[in-house]
């Protein structure tokens, strides 16, 4: 892999000599084009440097959120629902016998007396 990287910087450095070398421009302008050029670069990494502090941030305040509001949610949820099964389940046990006594009748009606 150090092989690789010296042979990108070495062919990346050859590149620019040449291109310097061999384009119409002057040196004054191509002066100021590499100005431009690193000039921009670095407002693309203080720009990109910041758009890192900012996901950071609002990674920690996702946790921080995720922490004192979602879980606690979750567990009261989760209660809640425990809770209802609790008091359903007489209601329900009451509705299972009532429709079986209800087949039961039917299945009965529906059998030919002999």
């Amino acid at each position: 892999m150090a092989g690789f990287a010296k042979g990108l910087l070495l062919g990346g450095i050859v590149g620019t000599v040449f291109g310097l070398l061999t384009n119409k421009r002057s040196g004054p302008d191509n002066r100021a084009e590499v100005s431009d050029w690193v000039n921009g670069t670095k407002a693309d990494l203080d720009h990109f440097q910041h758009a890192t502090a900012a996901v950071q941030a609002a990674a920690h305040k996702l946790q921080e959120l995720n922490t004192s509001t979602l879980q606690p949610t979750t567990v009261a949820i989760q209660q809640s629902i425990r809770d209802y099964e609790f008091k359903t389940a007489p209601h329900l046990a009451k509705m299972r016998d009532s429709m079986e006594h209800i087949n039961d009748a039917v299945n009965d009606a529906k059998q030919p007396e002999q």
